[in-house]
C-alpha cells in the first residue's frame, strides 16, 4: 500500500491537486457570481477534498484486500471489460427501479396525463 506522502507525488495525483488549486485561486480572483456567506468554506472545501482524496484512494485497495471474502459473487472469471459492463449494467438496473419507483410515489400512474387541448396550446404560444 503506497505512502500518503507516495499517493500525493504521483503525476496524477499532483494534476488532481493543480486542478483544485486552479479553481479556487479562478473562484477568489474572477467569480461567477455573488454567492452567500459561508464561514470558512475553503478550509471545509480542502478538507472535503483531502478526504475524499484519500478515501477514493485507499478504499479500492482495502476492498481488494480485506472485503473479498465478503463478496455475494465470484464474477472475476468474466474479465476486465466484461466485468465491467455487467457491473454498469446493474448499476443502471438498480438506478432505473429507484428512478421508477420514485415516479411512482410521487405520481397516480392510473391516470393518464391529461392531453393538451387545441386552447390551451394556442395560449401557451401566444403569450411568449
Amino acid at each position: 500500500m503506497p505512502s500518503p506522502l507516495a499517493l500525493l507525488l504521483h503525476p496524477i495525483s499532483l494534476t488532481l491537486l493543480a486542478s483544485y488549486a486552479t479553481v479556487i485561486v479562478w473562484e477568489a480572483f474572477a467569480p461567477a457570481r455573488e454567492l452567500p456567506h459561508v464561514k470558512n468554506w475553503r478550509a471545509r472545501g480542502l478538507v472535503s477534498f483531502a478526504l475524499y482524496f484519500l478515501l477514493s484512494s485507499y478504499l479500492p485497495l482495502v476492498w481488494s484486500e480485506h472485503l473479498a471474502r465478503y463478496q455475494l459473487f465470484d464474477l472475476t472469471g468474466l474479465g476486465t471489460w466484461t466485468g465491467a459492463l455487467v457491473g454498469l449494467l446493474v448499476y443502471e438496473a438498480g438506478a432505473y427501479v429507484w428512478r421508477v419507483s420514485e415516479m411512482l410515489r410521487f405520481r397516480d400512474v392510473s391516470r393518464p396525463p391529461a392531453p393538451i387541448t387545441g386552447a390551451l396550446y394556442s395560449a401557451s404560444v401566444t403569450d411568449h
